[in-house]
């Protein structure tokens, strides 16, 4: 997951297409992040990855809702997504 964030972020301007961060899909708790936390609940990030430019990734979800995730951000780039192999 944190791959293709870093990719997105890299190479197809991401943090500019979710800003202002934090990046928040649901209700509260936030995806990506300029700091290890959510904005509504500081330990809501308890696990997760320091992305390319110092941004942060939750990672505790299962491997279905890092899809979902992964295709929300790739739409916002303009791009979709095709899974295959093993996670």
């Amino acid at each position: 997951m944190a791959e293709a964030v870093n990719y997105l972020i890299q190479n197809r301007d991401l943090i500019s297409k979710i800003n202002p961060l934090s990046y928040i899909p649901g209700r509260e708790k936030a995806i990506i992040n300029y700091k290890p936390a959510s904005p509504h609940d500081e330990q809501a990030m308890r696990h997760f990855q320091e992305l390319v430019q110092g941004y942060y990734l939750d990672t505790h979800m299962d491997k279905e809702t890092k899809r979902r995730h992964i295709q929300g951000v790739a739409d916002r780039c303009g791009l979709d997504v095709e899974f295959s192999g093993e996670w």
